[in-house]
């Protein structure tokens, strides 16, 4: 006959195996713990340490993005922006009584034209509305362009600032800059990055425009009236 035995007797025969068992596996748990634990705070040591190389590099680029702005149009031309800048803040409106002061400033501390200043020192396109037609094929092409440039090459700081003379008046004058904002936003410019237009006289005397470039000269089927013309400029500084 088969042997058999009491359960309470297997379970006291398993209980110092058990026992012992467990006696083996706790310190490997607590050495399991104690090392996870490590594991984390080196982690944790690591992602504050790259963040603060974040936030350092980030610094940097900042000053770098001022440097460069600063050069691009230098301390005169860039004092001038945050000049007018604040003179407009107030009313959010850039018309002759907001900018004849900083203009004057400008041109007697520099002596420089603004106008030819800008020409030569910003990318810009000269964009002559018609009433009807609005633009001609050629300023369509060259605003074309210039949208598809300043979306590759901009810095982060890079703004876009219109300027017309108030002709007739401020009103129009308006108008006819926020017609071509709404062009250059249709082809890819955000319209946060826009400045508010500047209703001024940038060129006085015809003799000036006739020293344009060819391409900022009206063509035969653009308005030969530059008082009306609208000048659209990349400012990075």
């Amino acid at each position: 006959m088969k042997k058999t035995y009491p359960i309470t007797i297997r379970n006291t025969v398993l209980a110092p195996w058990l026992l012992a068992l467990s006696g083996c596996l706790l310190p490997e748990l607590q050495q399991l713990r104690h090392d996870h634990d490590e594991y984390v705070q080196r982690n944790n040591a690591t992602i504050a340490s790259l963040i603060g190389v974040r936030e350092d590099h980030g610094n940097r680029l900042v000053l770098v993005e001022q440097s460069v702005r600063m050069l691009a149009c230098g301390p005169e031309l860039r004092s001038l922006f945050n000049n007018i800048e604040a003179a407009c803040r107030a009313t959010q409106n850039c018309s002759k009584s907001q900018l004849a002061t900083p203009m004057a400033s400008f041109e007697d501390d520099s002596r420089e034209d603004i106008g030819q200043t800008l020409m030569t020192t910003m990318r810009h396109e000269v964009v002559y509305p018609a009433f009807k037609s609005a633009f001609s094929e050629l300023r369509k092409e060259r605003l074309e362009v210039f949208s598809k440039e300043a979306v590759k090459s901009q810095l982060g700081g890079t703004r876009y600032l219109l300027v017309t003379a108030p002709i007739p008046n401020e009103e129009e004058a308006r108008q006819r800059a926020l017609l071509v904002q709404d062009e250059l936003a249709a082809k890819g410019l955000p319209r946060n990055k826009f400045e508010n237009p500047w209703i001024f006289r940038l060129f006085k005397q015809e003799v000036q425009w006739k020293k344009f470039r060819p391409v900022d000269q009206p063509v035969a089927a653009e308005f030969k009236d530059l008082s009306r013309a609208v000048f659209v400029f990349r400012v990075s500084c």
